[in-house]
């Protein structure tokens, strides 16, 4: 799936630009010890991180003024069209937006498209590949990467937020830019659609956690992990606390639950900006409620199953949820 991006969309009428120019964000405020239980873990012993292969460029980039984000985009190592396609968008818009990307990938054990990642990393500089072999259960070693990275090699900086999402997620830039933008100055916070669940111990589930794995029955509350975002003075804590916690592969709870432990921070749950959904029919509610003005235009999109939803019925969804989506730094 080939991920899009879109900066602008037209304003259909005045009643549509009022609606946008006055968007007001009610965000519910939740807390880690909400889970009611303390199911985070120190390793018995030092955990041994795999190295970093190639490091990408990105933060060796002046900037006069501080970042407002910087992007971290978990990517598959063989989505080498969906790097591209968000590449194509973000080229013309890093100087005039101040953000930085980097995309976050594991190793191939295929040494044809190991070299092609290679040559890639050379020609953009924007690749951050861990030696961890490029897994579906090994993502926390994505996160591992990018948050030594950003902590070490990006702090001069100094950017405001770090957003991670997957290469198959749409997202509305500028829109993303507006939300960001208002809440810039509430540190020690993370935005996202929240989860609250016990842990999976259905052995064909995706998610599921054996009781070696996770001996606690409730996870308590984390972040969908297909796109989150975290001001970045939380950085050095979660470098620290990547050290010690106990891994668990389950990446969005170990980010934004584990990794956050004993951290003095807020989450808001930002739920009503993301289209989401695991079915079609409550896929297109959702659409409804965007467009009678129920809920605001949203910034991430992410739409199963993929039985139905082919990339071009993705982006049909995707373009009529963003028909109001001019927010108003974007007129000249």
């Amino acid at each position: 799936m080939l991920v899009r991006m879109y900066l602008a969309a037209q304003v259909p009428n005045e009643e549509c630009r009022h609606r946008l120019f006055n968007v007001r964000y009610d965000l519910k405020i939740r807390f880690l010890n909400d889970s009611d239980v303390d199911n985070v873990a120190n390793s018995l012993a030092p955990i041994r991180w795999p190295s970093t292969v190639i490091t990408p460029k990105s933060c060796q980039i002046a900037s006069k003024n501080r970042l407002l984000f910087m992007i971290i985009v978990h990517s598959s190592v063989t989505n080498f069209k969906q790097r591209e396609a968000m590449r194509s968008t973000w080229s013309n818009e890093t100087t005039r937006l101040n953000f930085r990307y980097v995309f976050s990938t594991g190793r191939s054990l295929n040494v044809s498209i190991q070299k092609a990642l290679e040559q890639e990393a050379e020609k953009y500089g924007d690749i951050l590949q861990s030696y961890g072999v490029d897994n579906y259960k090994l993502l926390p070693v994505k996160a591992y990467s990018w948050i030594k990275f950003v902590h070490e090699s990006c702090s001069h900086l100094n950017p405001t937020y770090i957003v991670k999402i997957d290469d198959d997620v749409d997202v509305n830039l500028y829109g993303m830019q507006n939300f960001l933008d208002e809440f810039r100055h509430v540190p020690r916070s993370v935005y996202c659609s929240t989860f609250k669940h016990i842990a999976d111990r259905r052995p064909s589930s995706k998610y599921f956690l054996s009781t070696s794995e996770f001996p606690y029955r409730n996870l308590g509350i984390f972040c969908a992990g297909l796109a989150y975002t975290i001001t970045f003075d939380l950085i050095p804590e979660m470098y620290k606390n990547v050290k010690i916690k106990r891994f668990v592969w389950l990446d969005d709870w170990y980010v934004t639950h584990a990794l956050l432990h004993n951290v003095d921070f807020a989450i808001f749950d930002t739920s009503d900006l993301y289209l989401v959904s695991e079915e079609k029919r409550d896929a297109y509610r959702q659409l409804r409620q965007v467009l009678t003005d129920e809920r605001p235009t949203p910034i991430f999109s992410h739409l199963r199953p993929r039985t139905f939803f082919t990339e071009t019925k993705q982006q049909e969804l995707w373009k009529r949820s963003q028909l109001c989506s001019n927010y108003s730094f974007l007129e000249i």
